[in-house]
């Protein structure tokens, strides 16, 4: 599954965007499933792969039975275990407050969210 933003990056792209007093906050989540092609349709639907640079192509059926593997390998007494980090916070848009020292070209990220409205995720979460 591709990397996601850290909470922390995103804080800190708020404070670049001159968002005043970002707090942020995350809870990590455990999402069971009972097969691997029921938790890969949840991948999917739940972002699928952002990366800007994935192929463009068509996978092949051993890319997939591998990927099925993968996750496969992830059950723990009997359930798929994947772990999900939750990500929230909230800040004020308003008059910019200047930041305490420079923020130079280096500290800023962009950061791109790609992806796609969910589906119907499977029904054995």
């Amino acid at each position: 599954v591709a990397g996601y933003p850290d909470m922390h990056d995103i804080g800190d792209a708020l404070v670049a965007l001159k968002i005043n007093n970002p707090v942020m906050d995350a809870e990590w989540l455990s999402l069971t499933y009972s097969t691997p092609e029921s938790a890969l349709t949840d991948i999917r639907a739940l972002g699928g792969n952002p990366l800007s640079n994935r192929p463009r192509g068509l996978m092949t059926p051993a890319w997939r039975l591998r990927v099925l593997e993968a996750v496969e390998s992830l059950r723990v007494d009997g359930k798929i275990h994947i772990p999900v980090e939750l990500i929230f916070g909230h800040g004020w848009a308003g008059p910019a407050q200047a930041p305490a020292e420079e923020i130079s070209q280096e500290q800023v990220q962009t950061i791109h969210w790609v992806g796609k409205a969910p589906k119907n995720l499977s029904s054995d979460i």
